[in-house]
């Protein structure tokens, strides 16, 4: 058996010389072949003798990258939730074509910045155009199309950092004074006194609510495809939980759960769970209601909610959550048991959302001038009989 060298890609090369006479140079064509192991180069060696002695071999060194694309979101992505999928074949579908009739191999660094740089000012669009060609290119240096990604090491914009919101001060001011349908309403208080996430609420039922213990359990969450909700398991371990049932939340839920038909809290109109779109419509009750507490107006177009004074801006389920964590601060909870009410898997989000609060409130100096009168002076009641010691 020859001897190989292992690349520092951690692969094994050879050339194989066929009797097809390249036009250009009036040479042989050579082929280079690899392989992660000698077993898988000697295989592939042989596969492409086989083939170039029937005349059935088609250089893979013209293989484009829109071609190679389609095959690369079929092979590696097709297992992927619809909304991911999408997602790809947008990037690739409006904003790769720049490279389409490109060579694989001849595809260079400032092709693929060029793609990235007409993006910007959309931040979002050009992370996942990096993420998506990045991932073709690796596939493609598997696939031993490719020696180099040459999208690896491009200049990226520095992402802005997405700044999550509690409730505004006139958001908190109106919350309790919505005129809500039971559902709306019991949604609405299920996202402020639980902090739970919108896929760990869909799939909850009335078994996971117990009055006694005043907890709620989490044991389960959905994922949707495409319009439909499908159980899953909770986005990490530490996603499972028991969370406390404040009494606000009790007496709502008590009254609803009376008049409820079936088990889920929130059914969809077939009594399986809420539809995505069923869930958006829902929500949106909540926010059109708030809006107009606050001052805001709005219209319908083509079915559609249009915010033309939106008062709430921003206002999603996860407001709720980042609100709930907020409360967990001021309610003077320990940072790690925080950590497991909210279902994190670990306390860095909590960490900044907590440090943030800290600045927010601007009152270090008078906790700390607090502490030390009551820990370290004498009260003036008695200052003549105590002496204060080190």
């Amino acid at each position: 058996m020859a001897k190989y060298k292992k690349r520092k890609d951690g692969r094994y090369a050879a050339w194989v010389t066929t009797d097809e006479i390249n036009p250009e140079n009036g040479k042989r064509v050579r082929i280079q072949v690899y392989g992660r192991s000698v077993a898988e180069l000697e295989r592939k060696k042989a596969e492409v003798i086989e083939q170039t002695s029937k005349g059935i071999y088609v250089s893979e060194k013209n293989v484009t990258f829109g071609a190679y694309k389609w095959k690369w979101l079929e092979l590696y992505k097709s297992g992927r939730e619809t909304n991911t999928i999408e997602g790809y074949r947008n990037i690739l579908k409006n904003h790769t074509t720049a490279l389409d009739g490109l060579k694989l191999l001849q595809i260079k660094k400032t092709d693929v910045q060029t793609g990235y740089n007409v993006l910007k000012g959309h931040a979002d669009l050009q992370r996942r155009y990096y993420q998506t060609v990045n991932q073709i290119m690796r596939a493609a240096i598997d696939d031993g199309l490719l020696f180099k990604n040459v999208a690896e090491n491009i200049e990226k914009d520095p992402a802005p950092k997405k700044k999550k919101r509690a409730l505004t001060e006139l958001e908190r001011i109106h919350l309790e004074d919505l005129e809500l349908d039971p559902q709306a309403s019991t949604l609405l208080h299920m996202l402020l006194y639980t902090g739970m996430r919108r896929q760990e609420i869909i799939p909850l039922t009335r078994f996971d609510i117990n009055f006694a213990r005043k907890k709620i359990t989490v044991n389960k969450a959905v994922k949707f495809v495409g319009e439909t909700a499908v159980l899953k398991d909770t986005k990490t371990d530490s996603g499972e939980r028991e969370i406390y049932l404040l009494d606000p939340l009790a007496d709502v839920l008590k009254k609803y759960l009376s008049t409820l038909q079936g088990n889920l809290l929130f059914p969809g109109t077939d009594g399986s769970y809420l539809k995505k779109s069923q869930y958006r419509r829902l929500f949106e009750r909540i926010k059109r209601t708030l809006n107009t507490a606050c001052g805001g107006t709005h219209h319908y177009e083509n079915g559609r909610i249009k915010f033309d004074l939106d008062m709430c801006p921003g206002l999603g389920s996860h407001t709720f959550r980042h609100e709930y964590a907020t409360m967990l601060y001021y309610s003077g909870i320990d940072i790690m048991e925080a950590v497991e009410i909210m279902g994190h898997s670990n306390s860095k989000m909590l960490l900044d959302t907590y440090a943030e609060l800290r600045r927010q409130e601007g009152k270090s100096i008078q906790k700390l001038n607090d502490f030390a009168k009551k820990s370290y002076q004498n009260n003036t009641s008695d200052s003549t009989e105590k002496v204060t010691t080190f």
